[in-house]
């Protein structure tokens, strides 16, 4: 193989990694051998030469012991300046005073070995610069004590002999595993150097790549498992590619607006459909590059076109991501509207009846004003108040049929605004309560005076709380019934300023098929002719444009309880469209 194809394997990371750990574990083997061995080097040495300095100390004691018993100086002067040619120096020490020698000659004790105080185990000392150590043996009776110095000499000179020789050992031994670790590192990294490269190949998109076979078994069953596993990429981005060419298609092919927006509204998909509503969508889901939270369920365009909106949450390049569906229901919304005016004016038909009554009431006291001021027309003062009885019956007919008149008339364009909770059911219960007098039921009312203000369009929640009001009125029967339609301060997820509505009455209701139905479009369980089951369905849809919701409670002999959730005001709620 030519330098110039083997030079990566060679500089490979891998190939250094592994002669640098043969290094340093080489080289930690060397510090410990050496260390190991130039300790127990030591250790036998310095037990050698105690032992020969205790000998010489002993054998020294029992030969002075007889002269100097006899005070014989000469032979304690022999045999001390005699034996101090074996040791380093030798000290006897006598009541008498000292007797020092050193290589064959007596002189006077230094200082510094006198000051030593001999002990039954060896001492380490320094004589003329020389580490020693210094033994001990006591005289019989009391004669005194002689210390034998011997010199530690041997012991640094074998130690650096044993350290000269391991290091010598080490080298050599060094360059000899070099050239091993050299070759064998290039055996190994060889065929990982070219999985490397298919590896590297795979990455940048080649997926036809394969990695070589050959080598150790191992080797070659780690180049068999790239393959495989190169086999399978390639699997799975073709089904990937076929499922990406399907989802792209089922997207086109929707009949709703389709986007993918990332968390700071970059649209990462869009659909032919959604295309021209980006702006607009953009604009309402995330104004400023900022999510709207809670997300509106509905939208209407500067068209006038209605869209209702579904938002989930996706991963967008591996991040939170929004997908949002705009469902065109203009002509949805023009058939609800129409249903709902249709809905509006049954009610309204309903409520009239007894508006009728009330209407005659006003008029026969008009009609008796009129002829008592017809009777006697010279009685100016009379006649005066008779006409101003009148006018207060007009103005209150007047009254009546413009309260009927704006529950009736349909309007396009509601806004909503903060309004007393009391005045909204203040006027849901005008507009039925004579149609409750006739049946003799109660309609009673209770708010809290902690209640919050209501941020919704007037005309249209009233419509609200009529439907709920008319719906227990059919519910309870004549002379016994009794409805309650309540108001309080709510908290609804741990936010406090909701409001919520109850409606509530105590007549039959309803089993839990009925209760699951009862908002559906159409369901109603009056007589034909009786009701349109729209009534409770526009009620949860006029709710929920209002952001908040309509549920129920019921069961079956123990009456019905309608509750109306409705959100907390915005900080600037005046002037807000629905």
């Amino acid at each position: 193989m030519p330098f110039r194809k083997r030079a990566p394997t060679l500089t490979g990371r891998l190939r250094w990694d592994i002669i640098i750990i043969f290094c340093v574990l080489l080289v930690v083997g060397a510090i410990g051998t050496l260390e190991f061995v130039a300790r127990n080097v030591s250790a036998t040495l310095h037990q050698y030469i105690e032992e020969r300095g205790a000998l010489l100390a002993d054998v020294l004691a029992d030969q002075l012991e007889d002269p100097l018993k006899r005070g014989d100086h000469e032979t304690v002067h022999f045999l001390v300046t005699t034996e101090s040619e074996h040791c380093a120096y030798l000290l006897l020490t006598t009541p008498g005073g000292h007797r020092f020698a050193a290589a064959g000659h007596e002189s006077p004790a230094p200082p510094a070995l006198l000051a030593i105080a001999p002990t039954q185990a060896p001492i380490p000392v320094t004589f003329e610069g020389e580490p020693m150590l210094d033994v001990s043996a006591a005289l019989p009776e009391g004669q005194g004590v002689v210390r034998v110095g011997v010199s530690l000499a041997p012991v640094t000179s074998a130690r650096q002999s044993v350290v000269i020789a391991v290091l010598e050992s080490t080298a050599v031994v060094l360059v000899l595993g070099l050239s091993f670790v050299f070759w064998l590192a290039g055996l190994i990294t060889r065929p990982l150097s070219l999985l490397g490269d298919a590896a590297t190949r795979l990455s940048r998109g080649e997926t036809s790549v394969t990695a070589p076979l050959g080598g150790h078994a191992e080797l070659q069953t780690l180049a068999e498992t790239f393959n495989d596993m190169a086999t399978q990429i390639r699997l799975r981005m073709a089904q990937s590619e076929a499922m990406r060419r399907l989802t792209h298609e089922t997207l086109e092919g929707l009949p709703v607006a389709v986007l993918v927006c990332a968390p700071d509204g970059e649209v990462r998909f869009a659909n032919d459909r959604a295309r021209p509503l980006t702006a607009f969508a953009l604009d309402a889901l995330f104004p400023g590059g900022h999510p709207v939270h809670p997300r509106p369920r509905a939208l209407q365009s500067p068209e006038g076109r209605h869209f209702d909106v579904t938002t989930a949450e996706v991963e967008v390049d591996g991040a939170p991501g929004v997908l949002v569906a705009l469902a065109d229901v203009t002509e949805v919304h023009q058939l609800s509207a129409r249903l709902h005016r249709v809905e509006r004016l049954a009610v309204a038909g309903e409520v009239s009846a007894g508006i009728v009554h009330a209407i005659n009431n006003p008029l026969d006291g008009m009609r008796r004003a009129l002829d008592l001021a017809r009777r006697q027309p010279e009685n100016a003062e009379r006649v005066a108040h008779m006409l101003e009885l009148a006018t207060e019956g007009a103005d209150r007919i007047g009254q009546i049929t413009r309260t009927l008149l704006d529950f009736a008339r349909a309007d396009d364009r509601p806004v909503r605004r903060a309004v007393p909770a009391a005045d909204l059911i203040s006027e849901a219960v005008a507009l039925v309560s004579l149609r409750a007098e006739a049946r003799r039921i109660v309609i009673e009312r209770r708010v809290d005076p902690e209640s919050p203000l209501a941020f919704v369009d007037p005309r249209s929640f009233t419509e609200v709380l009529v439907n709920l009001l008319v719906n227990a009125l059919d519910a309870v029967p004549s002379g016994e019934g009794r409805i309650e339609i309540t108001a309080r301060a709510s908290t609804t997820g741990g936010v406090t300023g909701a409001l919520e509505f109850g409606v509530s009455d105590n007549g039959p209701g309803m089993s839990p098929d009925v209760a699951a139905q009862v908002f559906e479009p159409f369901f109603t369980t009056k007589a034909v002719g009786r009701g349109t089951g729209l009534g409770l369905s526009v009620a949860r849809r006029i709710v929920g444009a209002h952001g908040g919701e309509l549920t129920v409670e019921s069961a079956s002999g123990t009456g019905s309880r309608f509750i109306v959730k409705l959100p907390p005001q915005p900080d600037e709620p005046n002037g807000t469209e629905v």
